[in-house]
């Protein structure tokens, strides 16, 4: 690199990054503080969904019963496993609309600094990390799943650290309880548990002890922890101690007979209940995966870590999506209905909940390429970096739960969407 080049990054790594990405951050928060009870919920298929299901196992939290009267004239509690337990306090101890934003903001701060922190980590770079957790949250997830998305950096810097440090440090632990107890074993924490299995095998294997404690530790942290969160559940898919039918048994898995054009939209954007809006990112690790060697006239294989891991990422981006493309083609889904129980209901396509996180390291690593690495064509690099940062703001941001409410803070009287109040109207539905 440059001497002018190291003078420019030594520079802009010298800036408050973090706290100044903050104030971005705190736009996304700001609506709950004006609109009150009037804020539009994105998605709001939660809303008589999760919702209902914190709402009601809040309510019979400490009864001793393991029933709930209301759903379906009385159904085991494991019929409304929240999917992130620790939300059940907040609607235990706050009315449900200040516990959905007390949730959504802790969701929110979560995911900023968890990715603030992993691609500082991985990249060195305070500005990159500031632009890529700045959009990451912006993102249009779902606030009843707690940090089954957005708090994957934050798990991921936990588990590197610990990696790195060779199982020391209870902070690290605490991330992962942490994660453990926000976000649904059944939705995407079965995957955390096997990547985190196959490393524990693989780093036994190469005969890493140190290095291998750590991970294994973290495996059993987290494995521990959603069993004692997920313990009714568990017992129900096992048919352990009860003679209740699930209700999941009525479920018809719908197949996508158009496969192709399933796995573009979850490549490409990412899959309904975890968008990622991705396109430019593909491009841009497209053009760096193409470009890199030819412009350090190197061999592919020999590029260095950086290029490695965008490689890596990239493959498994492209595997992850053409498992879950694969668990909800025809002919699987007519199996899956051959076979019934807990084969035809799990639902092992939410694997593409890891996208978003693959997606937006990806997009740190290509950065950290363009603007540190390669030592020619300064301006044009940046310049490459740096649209791409915009152009994926312009995709994310229509789709971001801002979008509308910040409308609707500033022409209350003329811009309408069905808000919390309207959605749950008792005046209405009395």
């Amino acid at each position: 690199m440059t001497r002018k080049g190291n003078r420019l990054i030594d520079f802009l790594n010298k800036l408050p990054w973090m706290w100044m990405g903050l104030l971005v951050v705190m736009v996304l928060i700001l609506p709950y503080f004006v609109l009150g009870s009037g804020f539009y919920v994105q998605m709001n298929d939660q809303l008589d969904g999760e919702v209902l299901n914190y709402i009601y196992r809040a309510k019979y939290l400490f009864s001793g019963s393991d029933i709930i009267p209301e759903f379906m004239n009385g159904m085991q509690k494991s019929a409304m496993t929240p999917p992130a337990p620790i939300g059940v306090l907040l609607y235990k101890f706050l009315p449900p609309f200040a516990a959905f934003a007390a949730m959504h903001i802790f969701v929110i701060l979560a995911g900023y600094f968890g990715m603030f922190l992993l691609v500082k980590y991985m990249t060195g770079s305070s500005l990159t990390a500031m632009i890529v957790s700045g959009i990451f949250v912006y993102l249009p997830f779902y606030p009843v799943y707690g940090l089954s998305i957005l708090g994957q950096p934050l798990l991921l810097w936990a588990l590197l650290n610990l990696y790195e440090n060779k199982g020391r440090g209870l902070k690290y632990y605490g991330c992962i309880i942490l994660y453990g107890v926000s976000s649904s074993l059944a939705l995407v924490g079965f995957a955390w548990i096997a990547l985190l299995m196959a490393a524990w095998l693989i780093l036994s294997l190469k005969k890493r002890s140190l290095k291998t404690g750590g991970i294994g530790i973290a495996f059993l942290v987290l494995t521990g922890t959603y069993l004692l969160c997920n313990a009714g559940l568990l017992r129900e898919m096992l048919g352990i101690g009860t003679s209740f039918v699930s209700h999941r048994e009525e479920m018809i898995v719908a197949a996508m007979p158009d496969w192709l054009a399933y796995f573009g939209e979850i490549f490409l954007e990412g899959g309904s209940y975890g968008k990622s809006y991705n396109g430019v990112i593909v491009a841009l690790a497209v053009l760096v995966l193409l470009g890199y060697p030819v412009v350090k006239k190197s061999n592919p294989f020999k590029c260095g870590g950086t290029y490695q891991a965008i490689a890596g990422l990239f493959a498994g981006a492209f595997v992850i999506s053409a498992g879950a493309v694969l668990w909800r083609t025809p002919w699987v889904a007519e199996l899956r209905m051959e076979i019934g129980g807990v084969v035809k209901y799990f639902q092992a396509d939410r694997i593409y909940w890891l996208l978003p996180l693959c997606w937006y390291l990806i997009l740190a690593l290509c950065m950290k390429l363009l603007m540190e690495e390669t030592g020619r064509l300064l301006v044009f690099r940046y310049g490459a970096a740096f649209l791409a940062a915009v152009l994926l703001c312009m995709a994310v941001y229509p789709n971001s739960t801002i979008y509308h409410n910040l409308r609707l803070m500033i022409f209350p009287d003329t811009y309408k969407l069905m808000n919390w109040d309207d959605y749950y109207a008792e005046d209405v539905f009395a």
